[in-house]
């Protein structure tokens, strides 16, 4: 390694020099080591983040309501997961003691960020669809937090992004040269015609540009929102935000790309990550949260179920059920997915009952009585199986040729899945709308699962169907799981929290008994700075 490399690799390495901004541009990897509890936490807390922009974005929520801040509830899932500490709190603390003690926890925040970046980096450069869902979410988490940074921070980051530009006031700009004084007259003239207005008296003439050569930012030009003259672009100051966003995405996407080419293929067993970054892949579409169904509180009898399903079951789980109903029959997938939640006496009475054209004969030959008992963990492994997630149910055994199991938002064809959409919105209790308005959600519904995103499609027909007076009292969180459908409605929206939630006055006096007091004192700032802002 020559001097010049090594300089610049300790110019960049984070345990050297830290981490001046709060915001990363991911330039270089980090170099740390963790081990395989801190690899998977820190991916999960990231995943977690982008699924809820994902979510927001898709339900078109992501801003808030007044169209100048951004969702509440993203907010705070980012405060929550990735935290990262403004370098305006550690200038405002006067103690040089406190001031070190924050800057430690600053590092530490700024680390996990850099390191579950490119951890995520690894799990979704696999496949073309990974890498565009990865690019577009992280594309928006970096413009959250760019829209959060002040002028000063903007402007160090632009000079590291390294446009190869200067800022110039075109006000004040000094031009000895004749020939640059006719340019700059003519460069004046095209800001005039962009603004529409005269240069002397406009106030947005006065702001200082961003001058940056043509070839650096061709995808911004492409957007015409930008002023070009003589091969520069002309940025003014409140769109710098632009440019450093699309460097961003630009820069993702080659390196995903190149970091496709030069990772070995996740199957291979040497690479001992290798099934945390694929479970990784798949858990964009879910959480990995398993809710526990078969709990004392949940006392139900095979003659429950035929009212429960009818009301309270989710759009796969009802089809599954009305099909068993009709052909008195259900294939191998069908019965694994279909977790009724019963005791084990009573579900072995009601898939007895169900399949009512076989005589008891040939339900025993035909082996059901063992799977019934080996599901439950009574033979083979003694393992209790869980209910199948909607990952699960979404990503393996697609059904085939009279199959009635997988998710109906991604299986069904467009002429099946909205008679059930309508069937099921129409017949809810709680539902009282005109036609138009019935039709309108239906489409909603049916479009949200043509682009992809079948567990919002799922959410959206829940709060259709689930209203009062035709409004939804709350916005439920996205479906994860089949028993999470029946839970939220059988207990109702007010009991909406299969896991408990605190409230974030009561998280705060949670966390606190555990904080240090230089911790508290960095949460209080926060808070005070964020009511500030607001």
């Amino acid at each position: 390694m020559t001097v010049e490399q090594q300089s610049v690799k300790i110019i960049n390495d984070p345990r050297v020099v830290g981490y001046p901004n709060r915001v990363n541009l991911y330039t270089f990897p980090p170099p740390y080591q963790l081990n395989i509890e801190e690899f998977e936490t820190f991916a999960l807390d990231r995943l977690t983040i982008l699924k809820a922009i994902e979510t927001a974005m898709v339900r078109n929520t992501l801003k808030s309501k007044d169209n100048k801040g951004y969702n509440a509830h993203v907010l705070k899932t980012i405060k929550e997961h990735l935290p990262l500490g403004r370098n305006s709190l550690i200038s405002k603390n006067e103690s040089s003691i406190k001031r070190k003690e924050m800057k430690k926890i600053f590092f530490e925040e700024r680390k996990k960020d850099h390191i579950s970046h490119f951890i995520l980096r690894l799990a979704f450069c696999q496949t073309e669809d990974l890498r565009n869902w990865f690019i577009k979410f992280e594309t928006e988490l970096f413009k959250i937090r760019l829209t959060e940074e002040s002028p000063e921070d903007q402007e160090k980051l632009m000079k590291l992004a390294d446009f190869g530009g200067e800022v110039i006031n075109l006000a004040t700009y000094n031009v000895s040269n004749p020939n640059e004084a006719v340019s700059h007259k003519n460069l004046q003239n095209v800001i005039k015609i962009y603004y529409q207005s005269d240069i002397k008296d406009s106030n947005e003439m006065n702001q200082i540009f961003y001058k940056v050569p043509f070839e650096k930012v061709i995808e911004n030009v492409r957007q015409r929102n930008l002023i070009v003259h003589n091969g520069f672009v002309y940025v003014p100051t409140n769109l710098t935000n632009l440019l450093l966003i699309n460097l961003f995405k630009e820069k993702l996407t080659l390196e995903l790309t190149l970091l496709l080419k030069n990772l070995p293929m996740l199957d291979d067993s040497n690479f001992l990550v290798s099934p945390i970054l694929i479970s990784l892949s798949k858990q964009h579409l879910s959480s990995s949260k398993v809710l526990n169904f078969n709990n004392d509180s949940n006392t139900f009898s095979h003659g429950d179920i035929d009212g429960l399903a009818q009301k309270h079951f989710s759009p796969c789980m009802k089809n599954i059920h009305d099909k068993l109903r009709h052909n008195s029959h259900l294939r191998h997938f069908g019965r694994l997915q279909y977790g009724i939640g019963l005791p084990y006496e009573e579900s072995l009475t009601f898939w007895r009952k169900a399949f009512k054209n076989m005589s008891d004969d040939q339900f025993q030959k035909g082996g059901h009585p063992y799977n019934i008992r080996h599901s439950y963990g009574l033979e083979g492994k003694r393992q209790n199986y869980s209910p199948y997630s909607c990952l699960k149910i979404i990503t393996s055994n697609s059904p085939g040729s009279g199959d009635h199991h997988g998710c109906p938002f991604k299986h069904f064809s467009s002429e099946n899945l909205r008679p059930l959409i309508t069937e099921m919105v129409c017949s809810s209790s709680s539902y009282s709308s005109s036609s138009n308005q019935v039709q309108g959600n239906v489409s909603e519904v049916m479009n949200l699962a043509k682009a992809g995103h079948f567990q919002v499609a799922c959410t959206r027909l829940f709060e259709f169907t689930h209203q009062k007076n035709g409004v939804l009292s709350e916005t439920i969180d996205t479906i994860e799981h089949p028993n999470q459908y029946f839970e939220l409605s059988f207990r109702g929206l007010e009991n909406k929290k299969t896991d408990k939630i605190v409230n974030s006055s009561d998280e705060n006096n949670v966390n606190q008994n555990d904080m240090s007091n230089i911790e508290k004192e960095i949460l209080e700032m926060r808070n005070s700075e964020e009511m500030d802002v607001a």
